[in-house]
């Protein structure tokens, strides 16, 4: 009996079929149109035989498919270098993939992606990752703010990078204005003013939390 592959790998692998049919719907017919356009043309021009236009209609299909996994190649190739450029500075491990889970929602299965990625909690740093797209499920599609927060918070409990603790941040400011908490999103404005001075966001922050004080005072 085979070997089972490790999970990171078999997660790669998804993402990378997922975008192989992503990039063979939409570059593949373009292709294949493209080719026949120029065989045509090279016809017209008489630099063709209507028998090698023919011929040049098949020889289309492998090559279009070539085309693609060309391309193919390219961008994926593009993107794990930018991943690695981004996060060579830190060290800091990318984010596990949810392609799968993401394949789920779209098709309307909400239950078997958030079953699925509760199944991916191992205890160990990437659980944050985990945790942020249980509690992004449960906010957005699910539309249950309380367990959502749940998420949110356990993922600020657990091991964070600097992105991650501005997406929790983020994340519950979005869900206690939504949802009307006034106090816990003072809270939360003044934990994240305090947490990235200087920036852009935590002036904005500061300006809505005086605003509200000022409501509160009237």
């Amino acid at each position: 009996m085979s070997a089972r592959r490790p999970r990171r790998l078999r997660d790669r692998d998804t993402a990378q079929q997922a975008q192989l049919i992503r990039t063979t719907f939409w570059l593949y017919p373009t292709a294949v149109i493209m080719l026949g356009v120029f065989a045509f043309w090279l016809k017209q021009e008489g630099w063709i035989s209507p028998a090698a236009f023919n011929i040049a209609l098949l020889i289309n299909i492998p090559v279009a498919w070539l085309m693609v996994l060309g391309v193919d190649r390219l961008v994926r190739g593009a993107s794990e270098g930018l991943v690695q450029v981004l996060h060579a500075g830190g060290n800091i491990k990318p984010d596990p993939a949810f392609s799968l889970e993401d394949s789920l929602v779209i098709r309307g299965q909400v239950d078997a992606a958030r079953a699925t990625l509760e199944a991916r909690l191992t205890g160990g740093p990437e659980d944050t990752a985990v945790r942020l797209r249980l509690a992004d499920l449960h906010g957005r599609t699910l539309r249950d703010p309380v367990t959502a927060q749940r998420w949110y918070l356990e993922a600020r409990r657990g091991q964070c990078d600097d992105r991650q603790e501005a997406a929790i941040a983020n994340g519950l400011i979005d869900l206690y204005r939504a949802s009307g908490q006034r106090g816990r999103l003072m809270v939360e404005l003044a934990r994240f003013a305090e947490r990235w001075p200087g920036t852009r966001a935590a002036e904005d922050a500061r300006r809505e939390l005086r605003e509200m004080k000022a409501e509160s005072a009237e």
